[in-house]
């Protein structure tokens, strides 16, 4: 019987540990932010969306990604279908796996929009940005058309 609890003991760490695993390579956070720093709602990003304010359009949208980064996958795929059903789109498309420029560019998106880290995938569009899969796949065409549509012309 001593046994028998022994084989449960091991086979409940070794799924603990791969649970473990799981999350570490595939981040679960998912968040809209403003370029102030602060953390967004949905319902604050669907009111922006759906609101006449005009935005200052001097920030080339950017999306960045790792291919070695298990959660970027998805979302780049969906980014790349996007650019190709969107000729002519205004979206810089940046992996971080391409050097230390990429990195540098990332940290200088940190600066522009006050966060000190986040998770990848993230895309940044106009006064907003979308952190992880989830959050870019289902609000980015959203967020960049309407980004499109409301630029300030005197700022581009």
């Amino acid at each position: 019987m001593s046994i028998h609890v022994k084989s449960y003991n091991f086979q409940t760490i070794l799924l603990v540990l791969l649970a473990m695993v799981a999350l570490s390579a595939f981040p679960v956070s998912a968040t809209i932010f403003s370029e102030n720093g602060s953390n967004v709602t949905e319902s604050d990003l669907y009111n922006l969306t759906n609101s006449t304010t005009t935005v200052p359009g001097n920030i080339t949208p950017a999306f960045f990604y790792d291919p070695n980064c298990g959660a970027c996958g998805p979302a780049h795929e969906y980014i790349e279908a996007y650019v190709a059903d969107h000729p002519g789109i205004d979206l810089q498309v940046v992996n971080l796996s391409s050097g230390q420029e990429s990195n540098d560019r990332l940290n200088a998106y940190y600066t522009t929009y006050n966060r000190e880290w986040m998770n990848i995938p993230v895309v940044f569009i106009g006064p907003m940005g979308l952190e992880g899969t989830d959050e870019v796949i289902n609000n980015f065409d959203g967020l960049h058309s309407w980004y499109e549509g409301h630029k300030d012309p005197q700022t581009t």
